[in-house]
């Protein structure tokens, strides 16, 4: 069976379709292949450059002649999007930054301190077109209500819905200080317990999301009709300003938001990293060499990244499409001070963690870091797979992605898969 199709429908209206998608891939399938194959299984020395003589020869002599062929395909892409054809311009962005591949990944090769393992480019595969052709799919026409929870816009919508309730019971609670005794003993105390909020935020939820398949003003008249009727003694005046104030800014905020993308200029780091993962649990018994297990997944982002790793970059939460679980380690976040200034403590943080396989986050990117027994291992989707250990990686992070602003930290979410 050949790798199926990206189907728009899949997207809006067809959840296990996207299942299919990800979990009917015939990339476990090859990798097990290279699990049997007796001459990719051989170690190479350690010193062994993973392009050699012959190809920094051919890529050195070809690479004039691809720079050219690929100026023109970003004057095309250009010139696309002047003419309003936004999916020619796409094709001729992704041929653009393919073209000059080679040498990228030839000299990245330099950077690393162990010989590259297999190089990776942060671009979408040729054969991804399916995707990247495509576009945009409008929110609006997602007609799924499992395929809505994985997307950023459905994110978004419930962090402003709860925005917005905690808005309520703020300005609330400030009104019952002032509350006569009487309304005191009804109201029993002046805090909302939380096991109320959580219901009133269920409902809420429930009332204003019906606002997104009919009448948005309806819905929110019943919303804050259910609010006025459970807290009819209150003085909800300023509580139901602050509280309808958020909703209309919520919505205007969707409002510049309104595709899922599924074609990312920029790349596709997060949706790679969380691909090569799942591959790493797909495929882990077939393989007693760690490092060539992990060399294994690597090349099928050598040619970039897959139509698998778009479709994921562009949800907000795969987990449970991808059957995997995630665990935060909030204490091992390293801070910009730590990052900056006080490189021992970073380090100390990342030697704590648990064995196992990590997507690590920076302001600006993701990556993979993997760590073992006795080796680690960094995949980084811009540039590929190498041995690290972890002044290694910080210093790597520091280099690339490093913004100094104060958002630069970097986080740990270490993945297991739930399937059996």
């Amino acid at each position: 069976m050949t790798e199926r199709l990206f189907y728009t429908e899949h997207l809006q209206q067809n959840y296990w379709g996207l299942e299919g998608l990800i979990h009917q891939s015939e990339v476990p399938s090859t990798i097990e292949a290279l699990s049997k194959n007796e001459k990719f299984m051989q170690r190479p020395s350690k010193e062994t450059p993973y392009f050699n003589r012959w190809n920094i020869v051919w890529i050195t002599l070809t690479q004039p002649f691809y720079s050219i062929l690929s100026i023109f395909s970003s004057v095309a892409a250009l010139l696309s999007y002047t003419l309003l054809v936004p999916s020619a311009a796409r094709a001729f962005t992704v041929l653009s930054k393919q073209l000059t591949r080679d040498w990228q990944q030839l000299c990245s090769q330099w950077e690393f301190k162990n010989p590259v393992l297999a190089p990776s480019t942060n671009v979408h595969q040729l054969g991804s077109w399916d995707l990247y052709l495509r576009g945009d799919i409008p929110y609006n026409s997602i007609k799924d209500e499992m395929v809505k929870p994985l997307t950023f816009q459905d994110t978004e919508f419930r962090a402003g819905i709860k925005e917005a309730v905690d808005s309520f019971y703020a300005e609330l609670e400030n009104n019952r200080y002032a509350q006569s005794w009487l309304a005191w003993m009804w109201n029993r105390g002046r805090t909302v317990s939380l096991s109320e909020r959580r219901k009133v935020m269920d409902k809420v939820l429930v009332l204003i999301l019906s606002g997104y398949k009919g009448n948005r003003e309806e819905a929110r008249t019943e919303a804050i009709a259910h609010l006025q009727q459970k807290y009819h003694v209150d003085d909800l005046e300023s509580p139901i300003q602050a509280f309808y104030g958020k909703i209309r800014e919520t919505e205007e905020r969707m409002k510049g938001i309104p595709n899922v993308s599924l074609f990312s200029e920029q790349g596709n780091c997060r949706g790679g990293s969380l691909w090569f993962i799942y591959l790493f649990h797909k495929t882990q018994n077939l393989f007693t060499d760690r490092s060539k297990h992990l060399e294994a997944i690597a090349q099928q982002f050598s040619s970039g990244m897959p139509r698998q790793a778009a479709l994921l970059q562009a949800f907000d939460d795969s987990d449970d499409l991808l059957k995997m679980q995630k665990e935060e380690y909030s204490d091992s976040t390293i801070s910009l001070y730590e990052l900056d200034c006080n490189r021992p403590s970073a380090q100390a943080k990342i030697q704590s963690l648990p064995k196992g396989i990590y997507r690590v986050g920076t302001s600006n990117h993701s990556l993979v870091y993997i760590k073992g027994k006795n080796e680690n291992f960094v995949w980084d989707p811009s540039f590929g797979l190498s041995v690290m250990e972890p002044d290694e990686m910080l210093a790597w992070i520091k280099k690339h992605y490093h913004s100094g602003c104060p958002e630069s930290i970097v986080y740990f979410q270490r993945y297991e898969s739930t399937e059996a």
